[in-house]
């Protein structure tokens, strides 16, 4: 157990849980035990402080106030199965409040990150092109079909933080792979590999999130011709891409036309998220202090499918495609107050934080982040781990 006290050995196996997210979840349990145990030595060997912050002490709270839910649940199984898939808020708040890490370490793991989101790429896009030689298709190429394990929305997010680190950094000076040229390629990388998962609205998040760099870097520097260049090429970018491929197309003009046309009956991805919305309206409405309980989400969410023949909704069970919606169903605005004050004391600590989580919520708008484990894993990670005191200096 003596190489375990090396604390060198606690960044390995978070680096190990970084490269693994955009890869497979299957190991991610084994990892975290060890992360855990590894904690603990090195904790107990340097006779380290233990520290817990405010945003660390609340996402606790939350979580064990979606325990308390269960005595109002009707569906216990269901409310213990999403305790399980919730347990990163509250394994890593406590490991990261024995562990001081620095920021050289914290860099390490985001390149991990990048790493495995590369090596996913690499595999996925191979798999992809051998398909698409065989019958021509390009959908081998985008969306669920080049990432078939992880849904695009989470595969999108996590490029999306990793870009947003690689920015706040190349804004300091400071590049995480070697020097300007390589970490801007690596970031035009990211980007590409963003548009061809087709999230929409990890489109958009990442586009903002370039557009507010550029915005910042042009004041700073007074290269507004350069800047305005730069956005003018990721336009054109972006246009041909949707003028030349058909999927990339489908897509956009799914959107587009919902926006246009207002057409309530719309059974698109998008159109379907509104009449979802309208009916968790109503059911939190039914329940705002409390919520119907830990386990009773998805339930009384298709009873209200039924109750209005949403067909789709209702053969593919979707939850509520917004985690605010679904933390107000499931627990109320206490619970809703509770997970805000988390991210409220952590977006306080650095900037870093603030950044995750913006684009964190931008995710959370439209989808459910917080209801398996790609998501919750991340989130808890990299929440938790920005959260230390140590690196508050960000």
């Amino acid at each position: 157990m003596n190489w375990l006290k090396n604390k060198l050995n606690v960044t390995i196996f978070l680096q190990a849980l970084a490269l693994m997210l955009p890869l497979h979840h299957k190991f991610m349990p084994i990892l975290i035990v060890l992360f855990a145990i590894s904690t603990f030595i090195t904790f107990f060997s340097s006779q380290q402080k233990f520290e817990i912050t405010k945003a660390s002490f609340f996402l606790i709270f939350f979580y064990c106030f979606l325990g308390l839910g269960l005595f109002w649940t009707e569906n216990m199984k269901s409310g213990v199965f999403d305790l399980e898939v919730k347990m990163s808020f509250f394994i890593f708040p406590i490991l990261f409040s024995f562990l001081k890490l620095s920021e050289f370490e914290f860099k390490k793991v985001i390149k991990s990150l990048i790493i495995g989101i590369f090596i996913f790429f690499i595999v996925s896009f191979y798999f992809g092109f051998k398909r698409y030689l065989n019958d021509s298709t390009f959908y081998y190429l985008f969306y669920s079909r080049l990432s078939p394990v992880i849904h695009p929305s989470y595969m999108s997010m996590y490029i999306v933080t990793a870009m947003s680190v690689l920015l706040y950094y190349l804004k300091n000076g400071v590049y995480l792979f070697y020097n300007k040229y390589t970490t801007v390629s690596v970031l035009l990388m990211l980007f590409l590999i963003n548009v061809m998962l087709l999230s929409k609205i990890g489109i958009v998040a990442a586009v903002l999130l370039i557009l507010f760099y550029v915005y910042v870097w042009m004041k700073s520097e007074k290269k507004y011709k350069l800047g305005g260049a730069i956005v003018f090429g990721m336009l054109v970018f972006m246009f041909l891409s949707y003028k030349n491929v058909e999927f990339i197309k489908y897509r956009v003009d799914e959107l587009g036309a919902l926006f246009i046309s207002g057409d309530s009956n719309n059974e698109s991805s998008s159109g379907i998220r509104l009449h979802i919305w309208e009916h968790a309206t109503t059911l939190v409405n039914e329940k705002p202090i409390l919520g119907h309980g830990t386990g009773d989400v998805r339930d009384v969410l298709v009873e209200k499918y039924t109750e209005h023949n949403l067909i789709s909704a209702l053969e593919h069970q979707y939850n509520a495609h917004n985690q605010f919606f679904q933390i107000l169903i499931s627990s109320g605005v206490i619970g809703l107050f509770l997970f805000l004050l988390s991210t409220y004391f952590g977006a306080k600590s650095n900037p870093l934080l603030l950044q995750f989580v913006v684009i964190t919520f931008i995710f959370m708008s439209v989808e459910s982040i917080l209801e398996n484990q790609a998501g919750t894993i991340f989130f808890g990670l990299f929440f938790s781990l920005l959260s230390q005191k140590s690196l508050t200096k960000l």
